[in-house]
């Protein structure tokens, strides 16, 4: 049975958690123009059932697009600080302590 061992690339990691921030960024402003247009429905469509219409979807957008460019972020923050620069510090000390004990 062979072994393998984990391996992090940390440059992948950080690419990918670009591409994620920029994707969370058009998405977000994909949805406050989508938010926008939704807005303007009120200059062709003027009934009671549209004003409900258009504050209901104002207030699950204003809800939803806080929340999830929220989580979005915090999981980029986690990708950032835990497995990139954590790995990073905790392999820097593993080589440190292998040369030390090289060098005994």
């Amino acid at each position: 049975m062979s072994r393998e061992g984990l391996k992090i690339d940390t440059g992948l990691v950080q690419t990918t958690r670009g591409r994620i921030e920029a994707q969370n960024l058009e998405l977000y402003n994909t949805l406050n123009r989508i938010k926008g247009y939704m807005a303007r429905t009120s200059e062709e469509w003027k009934s009671p059932a549209a004003d409900e219409l258009r504050e209901n979807f104002e207030e699950a957008a204003d809800k939803f697009f806080s929340d999830y460019k929220e989580v979005i972020q915090n999981y980029t923050e986690f990708l950032r600080v835990t497995v990139v620069e954590s790995y990073e510090q905790l392999d820097n000390k593993l080589k440190l302590n292998a040369q030390r004990f090289t060098t005994v």
